[in-house]
């Protein structure tokens, strides 16, 4: 798949089943879905309950990639103020 090309999610299970446990509705056939160039999994779209969202899939060890999460978490509420 070319980045930032139209993503089916046929490959991405792990992030769909999350998004549609969480209620955020499901990005499966959705037109609109992209994949962002990055060393992650990413995808941005608008699920079918019509809310944006932006999922990722870290790569690598559990342990490094939980530190990566905190690090852009902090990011963000450094940015918003928080």
């Amino acid at each position: 798949m070319r980045d930032g090309a139209t993503d089916t999610l046929d490959a991405y299970t792990e992030p769909h089943d999350l998004l549609t446990r969480t209620g955020f509705g499901s990005l499966a056939g959705q037109p609109d879905v992209r994949k962002p160039p990055g060393r992650n999994d990413n995808r941005i779209g608008t699920t079918d309950t019509g809310q944006r969202v932006f999922a990722k899939r870290l790569e690598g060890p559990a342990e490094a990639s939980a530190g990566r999460i905190r690090q852009s978490v902090t990011f963000d509420r450094i940015l918003r103020g928080l």
